[in-house]
C-alpha cells in the first residue's frame, strides 16, 4: 500500500498534504482501496478541499472530534453527568383543565378494534348514569349507540320554516334570536370535546327552551362540582369550579396574547426547511406537503399566508406598510426545489426581497466507532458520504450574512424560529410573544406536556456549583442521564412528565441573541448521535456524522454562580447590592456618600453614565439593588471562526432569562415526522403518531378547540357529537369535524371571540371552512359551509373586502365533504402525470391513505 501511495503522492505536488491528512486520521480502508489511482485521488482531494471551505476547524479536527464523540457515545458517557436535573426555570403554564389528548390501548390496535364511532373516550374515567367515576380503565367501552348513520337525500337551509332569504342567497335561522336551536341530539350520553364534557340536558324542542335543572356531577382534580350545559355553575361547597379554572386560563391566555399582538410589528420569522419527504414516501420537499386535503394548501403557502395577513393587520391597525422578513434555511437537497417553487407561485403573495434563503452545507459521515469515513466507489470514482450538519447551522449562517444588524436597524425586536411541518405553531405565536415581553425573556421555548419515553426533547434546568441553565435535552440523552444517575423520571398526577416537551418553536429577543452570535460567530456545541445495531454499541444501522441543534444555543444563555461574577458588586448597607454591567461608567467624586436602603431598585441600562460630583449624596434604604450594566469580562477566545466551541470555554453573561411557555398540545403542536409504519409503532406505545393523518386531523381539531374556547368566553355553547376514530393506512386516529380557520378570518383567539357570537353546533362529518372576515351568531351545521370574501379595488387601488355578517340563527344540512379510504390499487408506481402539480396531489393522497370526496357545499360570499 505504501509503495502505491508514494507513487501517487509524487504526482500531487502541493496537494499531497491531503493524502497526509488521510494517513494521520487513519483512513486506511480508503487509501488501500484497489481502485485508487493517480486520477481518482483528485476526487477525494477536491471533496476534502470543499469540506474545509465550509468547516473552518478543518478536516483533521473534524475527524479527531468525531473519534472523541464516538468513544464517549460507545461508552455511554454523558457530558451532563455532573448536573442536577430540575424543572425548568421561568415555566409559564397556560393549560386548560380539560381531559388529555385521546390515546389508545395496545390491545385495541392489535385486535383492529379501533373503529369506535359510537364510543366515548375519557381519561381515566367512564360514564354511567350521568356520573363520572375516576381511576377506571382508560378506554372503557360505553354502551353502543345503535343508531345507524343515514345518508342524506336532501339538503336543508332553514329560516323560520321558509328556508332562505328572499333572494335565495343567504341562509338564515329556524328560530328567533332569543331561543335555542335543537342542538342536543344524543340524549343519553354526554358529548365529548377533548375534555369539555357537556351533559345533554333535557330539551323542550317545542318551545325552544331547555331544562337547567338537569345537571351532571363530575370529578376534576379530585373535586366534585355541579356542571350543566355550556359553562357550568359554581358550587359554593367547593373553592374552585370548572368554570373558574377555564375562565382564569382564558383570561391568562388572552392577556399574554394581547401583549404579543400589540408588538406584531416587532417580530420576524425563521423557518427551518432542510428536509425532504422521502421517509414519508413523498418524493418532493416537505414544505410541499398539504396541510389538509380540503384547501390543498401546502405548508409553505400556509406560512406565507399567515405572514401576509400579519402585514395586512399592521397596515390596518398601525397605519404602516411592512414587508416582514421571512428567512428560510435550506439544504443542498431542498435549495433549488424550494427556490423554483417560490418562483412558480410568485412568492405566495410576498415580496421577493423580503424572503431570504440560506443554505446549510453537509459534513462527512462515519461508518464505525473509529471515525472511518463512509464512501462509495462507482465507475472509477470515490464519493465520500455526506449529511447535513444539523439545523444548528442556522445561527452560523445568520451571523455570517449579518442579518440581525439590519433587522435591529429596522426596528425588529424578536425572532420566531419554527419547523417545516407544524401548522399549529403560528396559532399561538402571540401568546408566546406576550410571555417573552412580559417576563423579559431572552429565549422562550414553546412547549407541550410530554410523556415519559416520548421521542421529543425534554426541557429542564441543569444546575451545578458553577452555573444554572435552562436547556433542551434530546430524549436519548435525557434518558441516558437519568439512568446513569439511577433516577426515575418524575411523573405528575396527570400522567405527564415534570419536564415539558420541546416543539422546536423558539422566540429570541433579538439584541441579546445578536450579542451572543457575535461572540460565538454563531458556532454552537456539536454532538454525535449514532444509531446502533444492538446494545453492544459496536455497529451502526447507518452512517453517522457530527451535527448541531438549533436549540442548543441555550447552552450560552446561562446564569453564572462563580464568585468572579460578583466581584463587581459593592455592598453598601444591609442587604444592598450594586451590579455593574455593559458599557456603563460610574464616577463618584470626593466626599461622596451613597446610602442604599429598603426595597428600592435603580436599574441603569446599557451605555448610561452616572457621574456623582463632590459632596453629592444619594440616599437609598436597605434591601435595595442598583443594577448598572457595564462592560463585563468576556472570554474573547470564543471570538474566532471555528466550529464546535465547548460551552465550558465560554463566559458570556451573568444573567440571562430563558423561559418555557407550556400550552395544550392540541393548540400548538402536531408535526409530520413518521410514515405509516413508524406511526403505527408509536400508537402501540401510546404515543402520538406524528404522521400526515394525525397532522391534518389535529389541524381540524385545534380549530374546534379554539371555537370552543371562544364560545366559553362568550358564555355560548359549542356542541359536538362524540368524536369517532377512523383507520387509514393502518393508522387509527380520531376524526373530528373538518374545521379550517384561515388567518383572513382570525389568527388569534382574541379576534375569534369577536367573530363567534352565538351557539355553535357542528355534526360529525361536517366541514366548516372560514376563509374571510365574517361574524357568526348561532350556527347548526350538518354538511359543508364555506365562507369567503370577494375583493375589489377602489380608485386608489387599495383592496377592499366587505365583511360577511350572519346575524341570525343559521341551520345548514347538505351532503357535504366525505373522507374515504383510497382504493388498495390506487397507487401505481408507473403512473404518468401531466405535470408536477398533479403528481404532488397524487402523492399527498397516497401517503395519507384517504381522499376527500367533495359532494356538496354551501358557499356564502359578500
Amino acid at each position: 500500500m505504501m509503495q502505491k501511495l508514494n507513487t501517487i503522492m509524487n504526482t500531487l505536488g502541493e496537494n499531497k498534504k491531503y493524502v497526509d491528512y488521510l494517513i494521520r486520521t487513519e483512513q486506511f480502508e480508503l487509501l488501500a482501496h484497489e481502485g485508487l489511482n493517480e486520477k481518482n485521488i483528485y476526487d477525494i482531494i477536491n471533496q476534502i478541499k470543499e469540506f474545509e471551505l465550509m468547516y473552518p476547524d478543518g478536516f483533521i479536527k473534524y475527524i479527531e472530534k468525531g473519534r472523541e464523540f464516538l468513544k464517549r457515545s460507545q461508552m455511554n458517557i454523558n457530558e451532563y453527568y455532573n448536573y442536577k436535573i430540575e424543572k425548568p426555570d421561568n415555566l409559564i403554564k397556560i393549560k386548560f383543565h380539560l381531559t388529555n389528548d385521546i390515546t389508545f390501548k395496545k390491545e385495541d390496535i392489535k385486535n383492529n378494534f379501533l373503529n369506535m364511532d359510537n364510543k366515548l373516550l375519557y381519561n381515566n374515567c367512564y360514564v354511567n348514569n350521568n356520573i363520572l367515576y375516576r381511576n377506571k380503565t382508560f378506554n372503557h367501552i360505553l354502551k353502543r349507540n345503535k343508531k345507524k348513520n343515514t345518508s342524506y337525500h336532501h339538503r336543508e337551509i332553514l329560516n323560520n320554516s321558509h328556508g332562505v332569504s328572499s333572494n335565495e342567497s343567504t341562509p338564515v335561522s329556524i328560530l328567533s334570536n332569543n331561543k335555542k336551536s335543537n342542538m342536543y341530539i344524543n340524549k343519553e350520553y354526554p358529548t365529548y370535546v377533548n375534555g369539555i364534557r357537556q351533559i345533554n340536558t333535557h330539551q323542550n324542542v317545542k318551545n325552544g327552551t331547555y331544562n337547567e335543572d338537569k345537571k351532571i356531577k363530575y370529578s376534576e382534580k379530585g373535586n366534585v362540582s355541579d356542571y350543566k350545559c355550556g359553562l357550568g355553575i359554581l358550587n359554593n361547597n367547593h373553592q374552585r369550579s370548572y368554570e373558574e379554572s377555564t375562565i382564569f386560563t382564558l383570561e391568562q391566555f388572552l392577556y399574554y396574547e394581547k401583549i404579543g399582538l400589540d408588538h406584531i410589528d416587532k417580530i420576524s420569522f425563521i423557518l427551518l426547511a432542510g428536509g425532504l419527504g422521502e421517509r414519508l414516501k413523498h418524493k418532493d420537499i416537505k414544505i410541499k406537503l398539504f396541510t389538509n386535503l380540503i384547501s390543498e394548501e401546502t405548508y409553505i403557502e400556509y406560512y406565507c399566508n399567515y405572514i401576509r395577513c400579519f402585514e395586512k393587520y399592521i397596515k390596518k391597525e398601525k397605519k404602516k406598510k411592512m414587508n416582514i422578513p421571512f428567512i428560510i434555511m435550506l439544504s443542498d437537497d431542498t435549495y433549488e426545489k424550494t427556490l423554483c417553487f417560490f418562483e412558480e407561485k410568485n412568492y405566495f403573495g410576498l415580496e421577493k426581497n423580503q424572503v431570504h434563503f440560506l443554505k446549510q452545507n453537509k459534513v462527512f459521515c462515519f461508518k464505525n466507532n473509529q471515525a472511518h469515513l463512509d464512501f462509495t466507489y462507482e465507475k472509477n470514482t470515490f464519493i465520500i458520504s455526506k449529511k447535513p450538519h444539523g439545523h444548528g447551522d442556522i445561527h452560523y449562517l445568520i451571523n455570517k450574512y449579518n442579518i440581525l444588524d439590519k433587522l435591529i436597524k429596522d426596528g425588529y425586536k424578536y425572532l420566531f424560529f419554527f419547523q417545516d411541518t407544524n401548522a399549529l405553531a403560528l396559532k399561538v405565536l402571540f401568546v408566546c410573544l406576550g410571555v417573552s415581553i412580559q417576563k423579559q425573556l431572552h429565549m422562550n421555548f414553546l412547549a407541550v406536556s410530554r410523556k415519559p419515553g416520548e421521542e421529543i426533547g425534554a426541557l429542564c434546568t441543569l444546575n451545578n456549583n458553577e452555573k444554572s441553565m435552562t436547556v433542551n435535552l434530546e430524549y436519548n440523552i435525557f434518558d441516558s442521564l437519568l439512568s446513569s444517575n439511577g433516577i426515575k423520571e418524575v411523573i405528575q398526577k396527570d400522567g405527564f412528565s415534570l419536564y415539558p416537551g420541546n416543539t422546536s418553536a423558539i422566540l429570541y429577543e433579538i439584541n441579546k441573541y445578536n450579542e451572543i452570535l457575535k461572540k460565538t460567530n454563531g458556532n454552537i456545541p456539536e454532538y454525535i448521535n449514532p444509531k446502533y445495531m444492538d446494545n453492544t454499541r459496536d455497529h451502526f444501522k447507518c452512517p453517522t456524522r457530527i451535527e448541531s441543534m438549533m436549540q442548543d444555543i441555550a447552552l450560552y444563555f446561562y446564569e453564572h454562580k462563580r464568585n468572579k461574577t460578583t466581584q463587581a458588586s459593592t455592598v453598601m448597607g444591609e442587604n444592598t447590592q450594586m451590579v455593574m454591567r455593559d458599557n456603563t461608567q460610574m464616577v463618584m467624586g470626593e466626599n461622596t456618600q451613597m446610602v442604599m436602603g429598603e426595597n428600592t431598585q435603580t436599574v441603569m441600562r446599557d451605555n448610561t453614565q452616572t457621574v456623582m460630583r463632590d459632596n453629592t449624596q444619594t440616599v437609598m434604604r436597605d434591601n435595595t439593588s442598583i443594577v448598572i450594566p457595564n462592560n463585563s469580562t468576556i472570554n474573547n477566545s470564543i471570538c474566532n471562526d471555528k466550529k464546535g466551541n465547548n460551552m465550558d470555554d465560554i463566559n458570556l453573561y451573568d444573567i440571562t432569562n430563558v423561559g418555557v411557555t407550556e400550552l395544550d398540545r392540541c393548540l400548538c403542536f402536531s408535526p409530520v415526522k413518521n410514515n405509516s409504519i413508524n406511526a403505527y409503532k408509536k400508537i402501540l406505545n401510546n404515543i402520538h403518531p406524528e404522521c400526515m393523518f394525525s397532522a391534518e386531523t389535529d389541524l381540524y381539531y385545534s380549530n374546534c378547540r379554539f371555537i370552543q374556547l371562544a364560545c366559553i368566553y362568550n358564555k355560548k355553547k359549542f356542541i359536538l357529537d362524540e368524536i369517532p376514530t377512523k383507520t387509514f393506512n393502518g393508522i387509527s386516529y380520531f376524526l373530528p369535524p373538518k374545521i379550517l380557520i384561515e388567518p383572513e378570518f382570525s389568527f388569534t383567539l382574541t379576534h375569534l371571540i369577536k367573530k363567534i357570537k352565538g351557539n355553535i353546533t357542528i355534526k360529525n362529518g361536517a366541514t366548516l371552512w372560514l376563509k374571510a372576515n365574517a361574524i357568526i351568531t348561532n350556527l347548526y351545521l350538518d354538511g359543508t359551509l364555506i365562507i369567503e370574501n370577494k375583493t375589489y379595488k377602489k380608485k386608489n387601488y387599495d383592496h377592499i373586502s366587505l365583511p360577511i355578517i350572519l346575524d341570525q340563527n343559521v341551520y345548514i344540512k347538505n351532503k357535504g365533504y366525505e373522507i374515504v379510504p383510497t382504493n388498495h390499487f390506487y397507487y401505481n408506481k408507473q403512473k404518468k402525470f401531466s405535470d408536477h402539480i398533479e403528481q404532488n396531489i397524487y402523492e399527498n393522497i397516497q401517503i395519507r391513505g384517504y381522499n376527500i370526496i367533495k359532494k356538496e357545499a354551501l358557499l356564502i360570499t359578500n
